[in-house]
C-alpha cells in the first residue's frame, strides 16, 4: 500500500497480476485462459545511510523502491525484511494482536506489530520476534482468524514505489491512503516519534486537495523510514521482499547497500526561523541553515487543525501536508506560497493555514535526491536513490510553528 497517487493508478495493473497469480492452473472450459504475470520484470532497489534525529542521537535510515517497468508499485501485497550489522535491541512487547482480521473491521487487516496513531495496538517501539536479531520484518497476511507472528513493520508494512509503508493491500482492496498508514517515525524510538507522519504535498508535490484526487489521500511519499537503533556499523545490508502468490510459486526479490562513513550528516544547529504571512493568505516564510553535507531540504508543513484554545472552527480537512524545496547548504530561505490549501468546488483555493490552527515545520536535510526520486514526478524503474558517498544519509531539524511536535509516547498516553 503505497500512498503515491502512481501506485493508486498502479492497482489495476497489479491486481491484474496477482489474479493472474491466482487463476494459474486452474483449468476449466468456462474459466478464460490467463497467462501468469511475468513479476521478475520489476525492480527492487535499496540504500541505507545514517539518519541523524533531531536530539543528535543517529539512527539507521533506509530508503527503497519497488517498482515495474512503468515506475508504478510493484505489488499490491508484500512481505519485507531487512538484514544487517545491527542488532534490534528494541524490546518484544507483548500486546500484538492474534489475528489478523477481527469482527467489527470488515475484513481489513489488522496492523500486527504495531500501533495505530492512538495507541490502541502494540506499540510502535517495540520490535516483536525481532528483538535481539540482526533482522527487521514485517509479518505474511494471513487467513482471517488465525495467528500473527509480532513484528517489527507488522502485517500492513511491505515496500513499494517509494519506501516501505502500512499498505499492503486488505481483503477488500480498500485504498489505505489516510496518514495513519504512514508509520511515525523513527520506528523504535518512542521518545523520539511523532505522530505527524512525513508527506509531501504542495507546492513541490500536486495539490491533492482539488477534488480530483481518491477520497482521504492525504498525499506523497517521502522514500525515507528510520530506526532508532543507535548509530548503523558499517557495513552490507540487504533487504528482502517475498510476493505471495495462489496456485505458483511466490517470488522473492533481493537488494544489498552498505555503510561505509557510519559518521552521517552533522545535526541541524537550530530548529528553523518561521515568519507567518500578515496578508491573510496562510503563508510563511522558513529560514535555515542547513548543516554540512547537505545538498538538498526538504520542507515539511503540517496544518494541524485548531487550537482548542483558539476558539476557531474546526478544519474539517486537517491533517493538511506541504512541502518545499531548497538545494545546496548553508543559510536557505523558503516560502510557503498564501492559498495553497484545499480548493472548493468553484475552484478557489483557500489559505495554506488556516487562522487559529495548529502547525508544525520540519526541515529534513538530505545527501541524496529524496524528491527528485520519488512519485509522481518521477516514474523510473530505478531512480537514484544515494549520495555521492554511496549513502542515503539524513538530518531532522528540531521542530518550528506555533507548536512543537508532540512526542508519539506523550500522544499515544493522551489517547488511552
Amino acid at each position: 500500500m503505497n500512498t503515491s497517487l502512481g501506485r493508486l493508478l498502479g492497482r489495476a495493473a497489479a491486481l491484474l497480476a496477482a489474479i493472474a497469480l491466482a487463476a494459474c492452473g486452474g483449468g476449466g472450459a468456462a474459466e478464460p485462459t490467463l497467462t501468469q504475470a511475468n513479476l521478475l520484470v520489476n525492480t527492487l532497489q535499496v540504500a541505507v545511510g545514517v539518519a541523524t534525529f533531531a536530539d543528535g542521537s543517529r539512527g539507521l535510515n533506509v530508503v527503497s523502491t519497488f517498482r515495474q517497468p512503468n515506475g508504478l508499485s510493484a505489488t499490491l501485497v508484500n512481505t519485507p525484511s531487512l538484514t544487517g550489522p545491527f542488532t534490534v535491541t528494541a524490546p518484544a512487547g507483548g500486546s500484538c494482536p492474534g489475528s489478523s482480521f477481527i469482527a467489527g473491521l470488515i475484513g481489513r487487516a489488522y496492523l500486527a506489530g504495531f500501533a495505530e496513531l492512538d495507541g490502541s495496538f502494540h506499540p510502535a517501539g517495540a520490535s516483536g520476534t525481532d528483538a535481539g536479531t540482526h533482522t527487521i520484518s514485517g509479518s505474511a497476511q494471513t487467513a482471517p482468524g488465525a495467528a500473527v507472528p509480532c513484528t517489527s513493520l507488522g502485517e500492513g508494512g511491505g515496500v513499494f514505489a517509494y519506501g516501505i509503508t502500512l499498505q499492503n493491500a486488505t481483503v477488500d482492496q480498500t485504498a489505505n491512503v489516510s496518514p495513519k498508514y504512514f508509520y511515525p517515525q523513527p520506528l523504535f524510538g518512542l521518545a523520539l516519534q511523532s505522530a505527524n507522519p512525513y508527506v509531501g504535498g504542495p507546492p513541490a508535490y500536486p495539490n491533492v486537495r482539488t477534488g480530483t484526487y481518491p477520497t482521504g489521500f492525504v498525499g506523497f511519499p517521502q522514500g525515507f523510514l528510520t530506526f532508532a537503533l543507535g548509530p548503523p556499523p558499517a557495513g552490507s545490508y540487504a533487504l528482502n521482499v517475498l510476493v505471495p502468490a495462489a496456485n505458483a510459486s511466490s517470488a522473492n526479490f533481493s537488494a544489498a547497500a552498505a555503510i561505509s562513513a557510519p559518521g552521517g550528516l552533522p545535526a541541524f544547529a537550530a530548529p528553523p526561523a518561521v515568519t507567518e504571512d500578515a496578508n491573510g493568505g496562510g503563508g510563511l516564510t522558513v529560514a535555515f541553515t542547513a548543516p554540512a553535507g547537505v545538498t538538498e531540504s526538504v520542507i515539511d508543513i503540517v496544518d494541524l487543525g485548531p487550537n482548542a484554545a483558539s476558539g476557531a472552527p474546526p478544519n474539517g480537512a486537517a491533517p493538511i501536508y506541504y512541502t518545499l524545496i531548497a538545494h545546496g547548504g548553508g543559510p536557505q530561505v523558503v516560502t510557503l506560497p498564501p492559498n495553497l490549501g484545499p480548493v472548493s468546488a468553484n475552484g478557489t483555493g483557500s489559505p495554506s493555514l488556516l487562522p487559529g490552527d495548529d502547525y508544525v515545520v520540519t526541515v529534513i536535510g538530505t545527501n541524496y535526491p529524496l524528491f527528485e526520486a520519488g512519485p509522481p514526478g518521477n516514474l523510473q524503474p530505478s531512480p537514484t536513490i544515494a549520495g555521492s558517498n554511496g549513502q542515503a544519509d539524513i538530518t531532522f531539524s528540531p521542530s518550528a510553528g506555533n507548536r512543537t511536535v508532540v512526542g508519539y509516547a506523550a500522544r499515544a498516553r493522551a489517547a488511552r
